[in-house]
């Protein structure tokens, strides 16, 4: 979760306007886009080595992440996880070292652009040891594994990994669309520092557990090893997965990062997503917060996702979402939000080298004026056009 300033009350929220902003998307999307590539967000961790490569010394991956955002209203957009600047702007460029299990395995991804600036701002450490931060943002992974001949094999896994909550993951590549939800960027963490345990029954099934030092922490100015949470990844069907996800603990608020005293916070997630056909995809996804802070808090929100695929190379989707924070606990101001978000995908291999281009409009609205406008005052509502560009080796 970001650190969001407070702003004024504005316009209510316009349900007619919602209706017909997702009635364009829809209809975009059924003209003819195409599926992007495979997610791989939260839930039970049975996907912390993939794409390495089994029996290699250390093998070496990378990813380049830049894109081009124009803002209707003339200033950055608000609620954004990455994609927060107009113009040309580099999101992330990573390197990634690792080693799978034999037993003992590990991984590393270091990398620089607005995804370790948003980890930075995330950090707690951030405004009382702001040079420990700034180093530890660089690195969005950095955990070591073991596994134990138990059953199918217990992997556990220690240092700083992503988080088991949300649909969506990290990265940019294996999500539908560009830009991170307002579930992604408010309702959840994005990363720990702490331990992990994954056992997988077998293909369908899968659990794990976390011990954790608070959301959004490295090792100054966590909470001290108090946060908890458990994921289960299952696969009742074919062409059906459903993942459930509680996390637990001790948490400063996150629109106020500087002040020490810790609240307990309960965070329920879920999604479910069905492929009835290689080229066409569903998903939905929920989230609860509650918190004893200020005798009591609490934030929810859902989205729903499609994505459509009649050629290999060329793909989108739609999402849209509705997100309540009636206490102004993660937004700094009560509101109501939702979005609505239209992506088109091209896909192309050069060599080792997957590209991957992007073009998205979002527009976000919401029952207040929070939207900054260029020498106008603030706005209930926000526009933006991006060009992201991506290439994995």
């Amino acid at each position: 979760m970001p650190v969001l300033a407070r702003q004024s009350r504005g316009a209510a929220l316009r349900p007619s306007r919602v209706a017909r902003a997702v009635l364009v998307w829809t209809a975009v999307l059924l003209v003819g886009t195409a599926a992007a590539s495979a997610h791989a967000g939260g839930g039970a961790a049975t996907d912390a080595y993939d794409g390495i490569r089994e029996g290699e010394p250390i093998d070496l991956h990378a990813l380049a992440d830049v894109y081009v955002q124009h803002a209707f209203a003339g200033e950055p957009p608000r609620y954004r996880a990455f994609d927060v600047n107009t113009g040309l702007s580099l999101n992330f460029v990573r390197a990634t070292l690792a080693h799978t299990p034999d037993p003992i395995g590990f991984r590393v991804d270091v990398g620089a652009g607005d995804t370790p600036d948003a980890y930075f701002r995330s950090d707690p450490a951030s405004i009382s040891n702001p040079d420990v931060a700034r180093a530890f943002s660089y690195f969005e992974q950095a955990f070591v594994t073991a596994t134990v001949p138990i059953g199918s094999g217990l992997s556990i896994d220690l240092g700083k990994f992503g988080t088991p909550v949300g649909f969506e993951d990290n990265e940019s590549p294996p999500n539908w669309n560009y830009s991170r939800s307002l579930l992604f960027t408010l309702a959840e963490p994005t990363y720990h520092m702490g331990a992990r345990a994954t056992y997988a029954v077998d293909a369908d099934l899968a659990f794990s557990i976390f011990w954790l030092n608070g959301w959004n922490t490295n090792v100054i100015d966590g909470n001290g090893m108090r946060s908890f949470a458990g994921a289960a990844t299952v696969k009742p069907a074919d062409h059906l997965e459903l993942v459930l996800v509680y996390a637990g603990g001790l948490e400063r608020a996150p629109t106020q990062l500087g002040n020490p005293a810790l609240a307990y916070r309960n965070e329920f997630d879920g999604y479910v997503e069905y492929d009835p056909t290689d080229a066409l995809k569903f998903a939905a996804t929920a989230d609860y917060g509650i918190e004893a802070s200020g005798g009591g808090v609490s934030y929810w929100g859902v989205g729903g996702y499609v994505q459509y695929g009649p050629l290999p190379w060329l793909g989108g989707a739609l999402r849209g979402e509705y997100y309540d924070d009636p206490d102004g606990f993660t937004t700094g101001t009560p509101q109501r939000l939702d979005e609505a978000t239209a992506t088109l995908q091209a896909t192309t291999r050069v060599g080792d080298a997957s590209l991957i281009g992007r073009v998205e409009f979002r527009r976000d609205q919401s029952d207040r004026a929070v939207f900054p406008v260029r020498d106008q005052l603030p706005s209930p509502h926000q526009s933006t056009l991006t060009l992201g560009m991506m290439a994995t080796f």
